[in-house]
């Protein structure tokens, strides 16, 4: 897995300029990324058909401050808090096949969690289920779909249970 660094201060020797994108003839570079805040230890993996140009837009809209009130705002916040020379962009893998991009993002989200990053990421693969659910519930999907496995859970406790999430959701 070929891995490089990229302090957002030199983000534009590394990402093509939008204007002269059309011209760019080498084909896009399909894959995953991450954007690591390391005084946070906190992370947003994603992936894009063309990774350079997805991480030259969330460059732009950090420093626009765009995702104040959207899904990654603490993100936005700790790039308003600690300034941009916090932040580092990381090309983690090329994928060739763009079914693959899904579950490799949810692959490389775990593998950052079992090394102690708190994931910017709103919302994560359960492994029982293969639906995504919120970080933060992931316990609790993974208890009731297992309970529901054992014969341990019937439909009117299942219930209960998605009341719940969405009562705290």
């Amino acid at each position: 897995m070929e891995k490089f660094k990229v302090k957002l201060n030199e983000v534009k020797a590394f990402i093509p300029n939008p204007i002269n994108a059309r011209s760019f003839t080498k084909k896009p570079e399909m894959g995953i990324y991450a954007i690591i805040c390391e005084v946070k230890k906190r992370i947003y993996i994603g992936q894009s058909k063309n990774v350079s140009v997805r991480l030259r837009n969330h460059l732009y809209t950090l420093k626009k401050n765009e995702y104040a009130n959207g899904k990654i705002f603490q993100m936005q916040d700790d790039f308003n808090q600690l300034g941009e020379n916090s932040f580092v962009f990381i090309k983690i893998c090329d994928i060739d096949d763009k079914k693959q991009l899904f579950d490799k993002e949810t692959e490389i989200i775990k593998e950052y969690v079992d090394k102690g990053y708190l994931p910017y990421n709103t919302f994560i693969n359960t492994e029982t289920t293969g639906m995504f659910c919120p970080v933060k519930f992931k316990p609790l999907v993974a208890r009731v779909v297992a309970l529901l496995d054992d014969g341990k859970l019937n439909m009117a406790q299942l219930e209960q249970q998605l009341d719940y999430l969405e009562s705290i959701g």
